[in-house]
């Protein structure tokens, strides 16, 4: 993989505009890679089709990068957990968000409304199976939910 020591710039990705969330737009932290690529340095919240460390291309439209298409993918997936309810919320994922951390995953903490939004990024070397499999079963118990953002890997 390719090395920048240029600093991170944030990459604009349009959303669908009746998503759940409200919002138009989710800016991610990229480093310039040369040229029009950029290396994404965060877990996205809500793009799909994305994971931290894939290859972008963007270009600069009214004084911002944004997205153009994908370049090349990392390996890594993301998943979304998510729990309505505000603090009880972010006390009932606390369990599921630890274990994943212990797996191996990357988490990212934001809100919507009284929403508690996780994403999580699932590295190549983490048993991704392992990863749903736990998503499934605390969602069955109720309270949480999740989502695909973007399976990258191999079945």
């Amino acid at each position: 993989m390719l090395f920048s020591t240029q600093a991170e710039v944030k990459v604009t990705f349009p959303l669908e505009e009746d998503s759940w969330h409200g919002h138009a737009t989710e800016t991610l932290w990229a480093i310039p890679m040369g040229g029009h690529t950029y290396s994404l340095q965060n877990v996205p919240f809500f793009v799909v089709g994305v994971s931290r460390f894939d290859l972008v291309s963007a270009i600069k439209k009214d004084e911002q990068l944004v997205f153009q298409c994908l370049q090349g993918r990392s390996g890594h997936s993301t998943v979304r957990v998510v729990s309505a309810g505000g603090q009880k919320g972010f006390e009932r994922l606390q369990t599921p968000i630890t274990t994943l951390r212990d797996m191996g995953c990357e988490v990212e903490r934001g809100n919507v409304a009284d929403v508690c939004v996780y994403a999580v990024d699932v590295p190549t070397n983490v048993n991704f199976d392992a990863v749903i499999g736990l998503l499934d079963e605390m969602a069955s118990r109720g309270g949480i939910d999740w989502e695909m953002g973007n399976d990258a890997h191999p079945d």
